[in-house]
Protein backbone atom coordinates (compact mmCIF):
# COMPACT_ATOMS: atom_id res chain seq x y z
CA UNK A 1 0.00 0.00 0.00
CA UNK A 2 2.66 2.21 1.14
CA UNK A 3 4.86 1.59 -2.28
CA UNK A 4 0.96 2.25 -4.14
CA UNK A 5 0.94 5.37 -2.34
CA UNK A 6 4.28 6.37 -3.36
CA UNK A 7 3.51 6.45 -7.19
CA UNK A 8 0.62 7.48 -6.94
CA UNK A 9 1.47 11.01 -5.52
CA UNK A 10 4.92 10.81 -7.03
CA UNK A 11 6.00 13.72 -4.56
CA UNK A 12 8.61 16.38 -6.40
CA UNK A 13 8.60 14.90 -9.82
CA UNK A 14 8.32 16.67 -12.53
CA UNK A 15 6.43 15.10 -15.44
CA UNK A 16 4.73 12.59 -13.86
CA UNK A 17 1.28 14.12 -14.00
CA UNK A 18 0.20 12.23 -11.08
CA UNK A 19 -1.09 13.59 -7.79
CA UNK A 20 1.57 15.83 -5.96
CA UNK A 21 2.40 17.51 -9.76
CA UNK A 22 -1.92 18.16 -10.32
CA UNK A 23 -2.27 19.24 -7.42
CA UNK A 24 0.76 21.92 -7.62
CA UNK A 25 -0.89 22.60 -10.91
CA UNK A 26 -4.25 24.10 -9.51
CA UNK A 27 -2.49 26.53 -6.94
CA UNK A 28 -4.94 25.60 -4.20
CA UNK A 29 -3.05 25.47 -0.78
CA UNK A 30 -6.25 24.47 0.77
CA UNK A 31 -7.05 21.50 -1.80
CA UNK A 32 -3.03 20.56 -1.02
CA UNK A 33 -3.98 20.22 2.87
CA UNK A 34 -7.15 18.42 2.17
CA UNK A 35 -5.13 15.42 0.18
CA UNK A 36 -2.43 15.14 2.66
CA UNK A 37 -5.25 14.85 5.47
CA UNK A 38 -7.29 12.52 3.71
CA UNK A 39 -3.57 10.90 2.74
CA UNK A 40 -3.15 10.23 6.42
CA UNK A 41 -6.82 9.34 7.23
CA UNK A 42 -5.93 6.09 4.71
CA UNK A 43 -3.25 5.13 6.32
CA UNK A 44 -4.31 5.18 10.03
CA UNK A 45 -7.26 3.27 8.86
CA UNK A 46 -5.19 0.52 6.93
CA UNK A 47 -2.83 0.33 10.06
CA UNK A 48 -6.07 -0.08 11.81
CA UNK A 49 -7.34 -2.74 9.69
CA UNK A 50 -4.01 -4.02 10.01
CA UNK A 51 -3.52 -4.38 13.71
CA UNK A 52 -6.86 -6.20 13.57
CA UNK A 53 -6.33 -8.76 11.41
CA UNK A 54 -2.99 -9.84 13.08
CA UNK A 55 -4.86 -9.88 16.42
CA UNK A 56 -7.20 -12.22 15.11
CA UNK A 57 -4.82 -14.51 13.44
CA UNK A 58 -3.23 -14.48 16.73
CA UNK A 59 -6.15 -15.22 18.54
CA UNK A 60 -7.01 -17.77 16.04
CA UNK A 61 -3.52 -19.26 16.32
CA UNK A 62 -3.91 -19.56 20.10
CA UNK A 63 -7.17 -21.13 20.04
CA UNK A 64 -5.67 -23.81 17.64
CA UNK A 65 -2.99 -24.06 20.02
CA UNK A 66 -5.15 -24.54 23.15
CA UNK A 67 -7.07 -27.47 21.05
CA UNK A 68 -3.91 -29.52 20.39
CA UNK A 69 -2.36 -29.17 23.69
CA UNK A 70 -5.80 -29.07 26.17
CA UNK A 71 -8.28 -30.19 24.50
CA UNK A 72 -7.06 -32.84 21.87
CA UNK A 73 -7.08 -36.25 21.41
CA UNK A 74 -4.52 -36.71 24.72
CA UNK A 75 -6.84 -34.90 27.00
CA UNK A 76 -9.43 -37.51 25.62
CA UNK A 77 -7.00 -39.90 26.69
CA UNK A 78 -7.09 -38.52 29.65
CA UNK A 79 -10.75 -37.82 30.15
CA UNK A 80 -11.11 -41.76 29.48
CA UNK A 81 -8.44 -42.04 32.33
CA UNK A 82 -10.70 -40.13 34.78
CA UNK A 83 -13.77 -42.25 33.70
CA UNK A 84 -12.20 -45.43 35.33
CA UNK A 85 -11.21 -43.85 38.76
CA UNK A 86 -7.22 -43.20 38.24
CA UNK A 87 -6.58 -39.10 38.38
CA UNK A 88 -2.52 -39.61 37.50
CA UNK A 89 -3.41 -40.05 33.18
CA UNK A 90 -1.63 -37.96 30.81
CA UNK A 91 1.59 -38.24 28.91
CA UNK A 92 3.44 -37.15 31.83
CA UNK A 93 2.58 -39.70 34.29
CA UNK A 94 4.95 -42.56 33.79
CA UNK A 95 5.50 -44.49 36.63
CA UNK A 96 8.66 -45.07 37.74
CA UNK A 97 11.18 -47.71 36.40
CA UNK A 98 9.59 -47.47 32.53
CA UNK A 99 11.65 -47.24 30.32
CA UNK A 100 11.71 -43.40 27.68
CA UNK A 101 11.98 -42.64 24.65
CA UNK A 102 13.22 -39.48 22.90
CA UNK A 103 10.51 -38.35 21.16
CA UNK A 104 8.13 -35.72 22.31
CA UNK A 105 4.38 -36.08 23.34
CA UNK A 106 2.27 -36.19 20.57
CA UNK A 107 0.29 -33.24 20.70
CA UNK A 108 3.58 -31.11 21.08
CA UNK A 109 5.10 -33.35 18.18
CA UNK A 110 2.28 -31.85 16.32
CA UNK A 111 1.97 -28.08 17.65
CA UNK A 112 5.71 -27.59 16.75
CA UNK A 113 5.36 -29.15 13.45
CA UNK A 114 2.61 -26.79 12.27
CA UNK A 115 3.66 -23.21 14.10
CA UNK A 116 7.21 -23.82 12.37
CA UNK A 117 5.25 -24.06 9.16
CA UNK A 118 3.10 -21.25 9.70
CA UNK A 119 6.49 -19.23 10.84
CA UNK A 120 7.35 -19.56 7.09
CA UNK A 121 3.90 -17.66 5.84
CA UNK A 122 3.98 -15.07 9.03
CA UNK A 123 7.61 -14.28 8.22
CA UNK A 124 6.38 -13.62 4.32
CA UNK A 125 3.66 -11.45 5.62
CA UNK A 126 4.92 -9.28 8.12
CA UNK A 127 7.72 -6.93 8.38
CA UNK A 128 10.90 -7.67 11.03
CA UNK A 129 9.41 -5.57 13.83
CA UNK A 130 6.10 -6.89 13.29
CA UNK A 131 6.74 -10.18 13.35
CA UNK A 132 9.31 -9.81 16.49
CA UNK A 133 6.36 -8.24 18.14
CA UNK A 134 3.35 -11.04 16.79
CA UNK A 135 5.98 -14.09 17.41
CA UNK A 136 6.78 -12.99 21.38
CA UNK A 137 2.77 -12.57 21.84
CA UNK A 138 2.52 -15.89 20.42
CA UNK A 139 5.45 -17.25 22.92
CA UNK A 140 3.80 -15.89 25.93
CA UNK A 141 0.30 -17.22 24.95
CA UNK A 142 2.07 -21.12 24.14
CA UNK A 143 3.19 -20.55 27.62
CA UNK A 144 -0.11 -19.77 29.17
CA UNK A 145 -1.88 -22.71 27.43
CA UNK A 146 0.96 -25.09 28.59
CA UNK A 147 0.81 -23.77 32.24
CA UNK A 148 -2.93 -24.56 31.69
CA UNK A 149 -2.45 -28.06 30.18
CA UNK A 150 -0.34 -29.09 33.31
CA UNK A 151 -1.97 -27.36 36.46
CA UNK A 152 -5.49 -27.54 34.98
CA UNK A 153 -5.60 -31.79 33.17
CA UNK A 154 -2.30 -33.30 33.75
CA UNK A 155 -0.18 -34.80 36.13
CA UNK A 156 3.43 -35.00 36.13
CA UNK A 157 5.37 -37.99 37.82
CA UNK A 158 9.30 -37.38 38.33
CA UNK A 159 10.51 -39.81 35.26
CA UNK A 160 7.22 -37.92 33.31
CA UNK A 161 8.98 -34.60 33.94
CA UNK A 162 11.82 -36.31 31.53
CA UNK A 163 9.27 -36.37 28.69
CA UNK A 164 7.79 -32.61 29.86
CA UNK A 165 11.15 -31.09 29.67
CA UNK A 166 11.68 -32.31 25.91
CA UNK A 167 8.22 -31.04 25.43
CA UNK A 168 9.46 -27.94 26.84
CA UNK A 169 12.33 -27.45 24.82
CA UNK A 170 10.68 -28.22 21.62
CA UNK A 171 7.85 -25.20 22.09
CA UNK A 172 10.92 -23.08 23.38
CA UNK A 173 13.01 -23.99 20.42
CA UNK A 174 9.50 -22.75 18.15
CA UNK A 175 9.05 -19.55 20.37
CA UNK A 176 12.49 -18.31 19.88
CA UNK A 177 12.05 -18.54 16.05
CA UNK A 178 11.51 -14.79 16.51
CA UNK A 179 11.05 -12.01 19.05
CA UNK A 180 13.29 -11.41 21.94
CA UNK A 181 11.41 -11.67 25.01
CA UNK A 182 11.19 -15.71 26.11
CA UNK A 183 12.66 -15.57 29.67
CA UNK A 184 9.62 -17.43 30.70
CA UNK A 185 10.94 -20.33 29.21
CA UNK A 186 14.22 -20.35 30.82
CA UNK A 187 11.75 -19.63 34.32
CA UNK A 188 10.30 -22.84 33.36
CA UNK A 189 13.39 -25.03 32.54
CA UNK A 190 14.58 -23.98 35.99
CA UNK A 191 11.44 -25.16 37.68
CA UNK A 192 11.73 -28.52 35.91
CA UNK A 193 15.62 -28.75 37.02
CA UNK A 194 14.70 -28.59 40.45
CA UNK A 195 10.88 -31.04 39.72
CA UNK A 196 13.50 -33.64 38.72
CA UNK A 197 16.43 -33.28 41.29
CA UNK A 198 15.36 -36.32 43.77
CA UNK A 199 15.08 -34.88 47.16
CA UNK A 200 18.31 -35.68 48.85
CA UNK A 201 20.53 -34.85 45.63
CA UNK A 202 18.18 -31.40 46.49
CA UNK A 203 19.10 -31.23 49.98
CA UNK A 204 22.63 -31.64 49.51
CA UNK A 205 22.57 -28.89 46.79
CA UNK A 206 20.91 -26.42 49.40
CA UNK A 207 22.64 -27.70 52.59
CA UNK A 208 25.90 -28.90 51.45
CA UNK A 209 26.87 -32.85 52.13
CA UNK A 210 26.08 -34.49 55.74
CA UNK A 211 29.30 -34.50 57.60
CA UNK A 212 30.27 -31.36 56.11
CA UNK A 213 31.40 -28.80 58.78
CA UNK A 214 29.87 -26.14 56.46
CA UNK A 215 26.69 -27.82 56.26
CA UNK A 216 23.69 -26.19 56.27
CA UNK A 217 25.38 -22.73 57.20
Amino acid sequence: AKAFDRELWAEQRKGSERVWEILEATGSHTSLTLAKDQRVSFFQELEERGETAILRALDTISTHVSWVLVAGSENVLKNRVLKMGDRSGGPYAVPAGVALDNSNSPAVKSLTFCLRAQFVHIQAALTPQSLSAFWTALSMRLYDILGTRLLQHYYVSMVGAVNLSRDVEALRSVAMLAGTDHQHWDMLRELLTLYMTPPNALKTILVGPEGDPNSGK
